[in-house]
């Protein structure tokens, strides 16, 4: 037999990878690894089907679920390094007959015909009716790996979490869904327990990870930003009191969720971003292997004038891309989901290179799983208070690479109102903004936290913490939070 899951005579495991493995075993082959980006949660994956497949007298069905085509291709080379020819299933694949080989396989290995075949789908395609169908009948000894699980914590996707498969492993840096503890909860009930909780500080502890320095950069909404921010958190918190049941739970409605987003939104969007990205990358522009992360959101054009044409709106990567590859003359490229496979292979080779290119310009299609390891300093315009976001985009940087001893993060701060200023506006006001402080002022703990600078943001979250009068305690939050 050929083609079956096996040990690459080249790749040795790690103890803690070992240790995942013990463990998922004991669990009876069902469990979580929650490893930080670049730990090796994919080789730690499949080294587990080898000791399941060992386990199961060498019968076993795999099928192996990620977000993206292009994490579908990565995890096809790796999947191959280990012995397997995998059924790729999504809807460009270059196996064209790849639902005909998918039913061939699932009917083979349920009359016993076939011991072995693995199936390799996007979460689109796993969702689809027709690959549901196959996967549903499926009898004996089947495995489901799920990438990014935290992803199959949503609604929709949770539902497609078949009860007859009965080995199951989830793959995430951040399987807790944030704000949404009905839908974590659903991840554990499928997946069980955590084998292995392996954090980004042990990561850079061991080398495993870059270590980093962290700038926090601080800006504020300008009014017109101040005003709209204000009015959808008026709509907001009427939504939730609307929404209140009678022992208090809140269950956000859809408009509430769709007001959230736009808040977001504005807050990722605010104009003051441009302004200082232009003064803290021009010590940058001769420099290689630097990222913009910018929030999938459009920007007001601040040198719009009324006798222009069209449309004041502007996406904010555009604007970017614009200030650093027209304004300061830096070579840039554009990285995210409009750019086909070969394009974003052809630009990962010239990024690497630093040759003929600077900077990567990205939106959310570095969120999850691509790997550019060279990136050494990364600018992040789209500061989401989301840690499943922020953790995804830190661990994007810290990618170990030749010649690279550490990374630079700046991280753009929007706080509501200037410091400065505070004294001008109502407590009612000041009091409805807080929160976004809050929320900033965590995010700049945790990166700070395991930076090699930690006492970076000690004086400015005082300083915001002393402006906005913010009591933890009383908001349930730790004071090292």
């Amino acid at each position: 037999m050929n083609n079956y899951p096996r040990m690459p005579a080249d790749v040795e495991m790690r103890s803690y990878q070992i240790d995942a493995i013990n463990q998922w075993e004991k669990e009876g082959f069902i469990g979580i690894f929650d490893m930080a980006t670049g730990t090796g949660k994919t080789y730690t994956a499949l080294a587990a089907i080898v000791r399941l497949f060992s386990k199961m007298a060498n019968n076993l069905a795999v099928i192996i679920v990620c977000p993206y085509q292009h994490l579908v291709e990565q995890w096809k080379q790796d999947i191959e390094k280990f012995g397997m020819r995998p059924i790729v299933c999504y809807s460009a694949s270059q196996q064209k007959d790849w639902r005909k080989r998918l039913k061939t396989a699932t009917t083979s290995f349920n009359l016993g015909v076939k011991d072995h075949f693995c199936a390799v789908s996007t979460n689109a395609t796993f969702s689809s009716e027709y690959v549901q169908n196959q996967i549903s009948n499926l009898e004996g000894n089947t495995l489901l790996v799920v990438d990014e699980a935290h992803n199959f914590g949503a609604e929709h996707l949770s539902s497609m979490l078949l009860p007859n498969i009965k080995f199951r492993l989830a793959l995430s840096a951040t399987i807790d869904r944030y704000g949404d503890e009905e839908g974590t909860q659903k991840l554990y009930d499928y997946f069980g327990r955590k084998c292995i909780e392996y954090t980004l500080k042990e990561a850079i502890d061991n080398r495993m990870l870059t270590p980093y320095y962290y700038y926090p950069v601080v800006l504020t909404l300008n009014d017109d930003e101040l005003k709209e921010y204000l009015e959808i958190t008026r709509a907001v918190a009427s939504s939730i009191a609307k929404s209140k049941g009678s022992k208090g739970r809140v269950n956000l409605s859809d408009y509430a969720k769709m007001l959230l987003i736009k808040r977001a939104r504005l807050v990722a969007a605010a104009n003051e971003k441009i302004k200082m990205l232009r003064d803290v990358i021009m010590p940058y522009a001769d420099e290689t292997h630097i990222l913009i992360y910018c929030g999938a959101t459009t920007m007001r054009d601040v040198d719009y004038k009324e006798n222009q044409p069209e449309i004041d709106e502007i996406r904010q990567i555009d604007l970017v891309t614009d200030l650093l590859g027209n304004e300061i003359g830096m070579k840039v490229s554009k990285f995210t989901s409009e750019e086909d496979a070969r394009k974003r292979e052809t630009i990962k080779k010239e990024f690497s290179d630093g040759k003929h290119m600077q900077a990567l310009i990205a939106i959310r299609c570095l969120d999850e799983g691509v790997n550019i390891p060279s990136i050494k300093t990364a600018f992040i315009l789209a500061s989401s208070t989301n840690p499943k976001e922020y953790i995804q985009r830190r661990g994007r940087v810290l990618r170990t690479y030749p010649g690279k001893n550490f990374a630079t993060i700046y991280d753009f701060i929007t706080l509501p109102i200037p410091m400065e200023d505070i004294s001008q506006y109502s407590g009612d006001i000041v009091e409805s903004v807080k929160s976004l402080a809050v929320r900033e002022i965590t995010r700049m703990r945790d990166f700070a936290s395991i930076s090699e600078n930690p006492s970076s943001v000690d004086k400015l979250v005082a300083d915001i913490v002393s402006a906005y009068n913010i009591n933890f305690e009383e908001r349930g939050i730790g004071q090292n939070a």
